[in-house]
């Protein structure tokens, strides 16, 4: 007789990934709330993706050098955190260089 594993709750969400790419010096100190609880993840050149399939929330700060631009990227999240997204493009934001901002990465509450 074989057993059959029901998935666990929530495993059939995509993983939420926040990343970066850019030239130069940047980054992003994001703090995440998942089933560990909260922690500080900071993104870099170095380290330039978090991919989290239990995120619950993500609040993220970013600094770009002032000679090159840092593009964000997120996927996954319940809905695209930047302003201006065209119709079917990805959801990322270029942000200039010497920019400085926040976001927040809106995530379900059933994940």
């Amino acid at each position: 007789m074989a057993l059959l594993a029901a998935p666990a709750f929530g495993a059939d969400k995509p993983a939420v990934v926040i990343s970066g790419v850019g030239e130069g010096r940047w980054a992003m100190k994001c703090e995440v709330l998942n089933d560990g609880g909260v922690k500080m993840v900071l993104l870099d050149r170095a380290i330039p993706t978090y991919n989290d399939p239990k995120l619950r929330r993500a609040s993220c700060d970013y600094k770009v050098n002032a000679k090159t631009a840092l593009t964000i990227a997120v996927s996954g999240a319940e809905s695209c955190p930047f302003p201006i997204v065209p119709d079917g493009a990805a959801c990322s934001l270029v942000a200039a260089p010497g920019a400085r901002g926040t976001f927040k990465v809106p995530i379900s509450k059933g994940r």
